[in-house]
């Protein structure tokens, strides 16, 4: 259901050349809530994050 970060930065860069004007808002996690399996979206429906965000956001470079 979510992409690993290979995947998320593709996606993000196709978006950027289809919308060049679009900005993005985005949801995240800390890889630690991200990984453990304990969100509640993860108990509620068995989906897996495969990423999350350390440190400070920031703009994307690949965006």
């Amino acid at each position: 259901m979510y992409l690993d970060p290979a995947g998320l930065r593709a996606f993000l860069a196709s978006c950027r050349s289809a919308f060049p004007a679009a900005e993005l808002v985005a949801d995240f996690f800390h890889p630690k809530v991200a990984l453990s399996g304990q969100h509640p979206i993860v108990k509620a429906t068995g989906a897996q994050f495969r990423s999350g965000v350390r440190g400070r956001p920031r703009a994307c470079s690949a965006c």
